[in-house]
């Protein structure tokens, strides 16, 4: 009888950070391999003293081995923490999951260098959230781009980023390129969304509503990156033009009493929420009309979960944007996508499904409606397109969620994930 693989996940963030995009995602990845009949454990930092050391999530035993790096000073003492750690648990698992090679690759590289226990790391591509981009700038860069050349398998999102780590010199037979899956829902009908919008209401008044009222969703971290600001500066000429609009921006950061503050002056405070985060952030995509992404943040899960919800979305023009929803469609120059880079007999053959790497002509990003991030009038006329035709748009909607489900579903991807786990874990050397 094949034994149960043991994963231990390790992150910077996990539940209750529903405002961080990474938080959610490494979540939805332990949740979703839990049910696959993995034994999942997920290895995390605190943010307060006061957090217990273990903790149950959803059925999955959280360890809080260390506090979190609070200045670039404390770096070397959470690695080392969290590497002794490792040390000590390394051997009761099978393998090992970093959702980005940083700081927590070195302690576990470190960690597990006299054992058989296989690493898996999943490197980011895109602008300034790049992970390649951060080894760049970042004073651990270079250590870290060496510890991921030693990890057993590395996860990345589509072509281009293949070709940046193999320039860096990363061994290509480590590579596995598995897109972020798009999870299957049912359409929300408007009694739904109604009694969604009455729930969150009584969580926070900010959230009040009517039925027929058209909700704007900014769902992002409120830093000077994260691109909320750009929806606060037309916040006031789309009211002027929608009274009856409502607008949410959700999450924290820096920003949120300068945000805050600003929306008092322009007189709008009272159509635009701030209600802070959900540990779930499920039920405000739920009850919300139209999604606004104001960068390249979010597209992990938060852009993943609004076109699984069929919701209008209106987008900053990014190459990461575009070429994460576009992905599947690089023809035969990405046919290694969802599966093993190089031919390898050990992983299926079938491991990919055929409409991953075959369209019908139609390419996903152009199911959105996009706008210049720079340019307030363009973010303006995008929203107003949206909000003017919204029955097309939600449409449209529709037929992106279709087209994704066909080329990303989120039962295909996770297969390709549970197939490397299953192979590394086997044989990691």
């Amino acid at each position: 009888m094949n034994k149960k693989p043991r994963i231990l996940m390790v992150g910077r963030r996990f539940w209750p950070h529903g405002g961080w995009d990474s938080a959610c995602a490494l979540l939805q990845q332990a949740v979703s391999l839990q049910r696959r009949g993995l034994h999942v454990e997920v290895l995390t930092p605190k943010y307060h003293s006061s957090w217990p050391d273990q903790t149950v999530v959803r059925e999955i035993t959280v360890h809080r081995s260390c506090d979190a790096p609070r200045r670039d000073w404390s770096i070397g003492k959470y690695v080392r923490l969290m590497g002794a750690w490792i040390r000590e648990r390394a051997r009761d698992m099978d393998l090992i999951y970093l959702d980005s090679p940083r700081e927590e690759l070195l302690a576990t590289i470190d960690a597990t260098a006299d054992r058989r226990t296989a690493v898996l790391v999943r490197c980011l591509s895109g602008d300034y959230l790049s992970d390649i981009r951060w080894w760049q700038h970042n004073r651990n860069g270079k250590r870290c781009l060496a510890a991921a050349n030693r990890a057993h398998g590395i996860i990345l999102d589509h072509a281009s980023i293949e070709k940046e780590l193999i320039m860096l010199g990363v061994d290509r037979p480590k590579m596995f390129r598995i897109p972020i899956g798009i999870e299957r829902s049912l359409p929300i009908h408007p009694e739904q969304r109604w009694e969604t919008r009455k729930a969150l209401a009584q969580a926070n008044l900010d959230l009040s509503t009517e039925p027929d009222t058209p909700v704007v969703l900014c769902h992002a971290a409120m830093t000077e990156l994260g691109g909320v600001n750009r929806l606060v500066q037309v916040a006031r000429i789309l009211l002027l033009r929608f009274p009856n609009l409502r607008i949410w921006l959700v999450g924290d950061g820096p920003l949120r009493d300068t945000i805050y503050n600003n929306l008092r002056a322009e007189g709008v405070r009272a159509s635009v929420a701030i209600p802070g985060s959900f540990s779930d952030p499920a039920d405000v995509f739920r009850a919300a009309d139209c999604f606004f992404q104001p960068s390249d943040v979010g597209l992990n899960y938060f852009l993943p979960l609004a076109i699984s919800m069929d919701l209008p979305i209106v987008s900053v023009n990014s190459v990461q944007i575009r070429q994460s929803l576009d992905a599947a469609c690089e023809g035969a120059e990405g046919a290694g996508q969802a599966r093993h880079v190089p031919s390898d007999p050990g992983l299926p053959s079938d491991l990919v499904h055929s409409s991953l790497l075959s369209g019908n002509g139609e390419e996903p990003s152009g199911f959105l409606a996009w706008c210049d991030a720079d340019s307030p009038k363009s973010i303006k006329e995008a929203m107003i397109s949206v909000l003017t035709a919204m029955p097309e748009a939600k449409l449209r909607a529709q037929k992106l969620r279709e087209l994704m489900m066909k080329r990303r579903s989120e039962n295909h991807c996770l297969d390709a994930l549970t197939a490397a786990i299953h192979r590394l874990s086997t044989n990691p050397l």
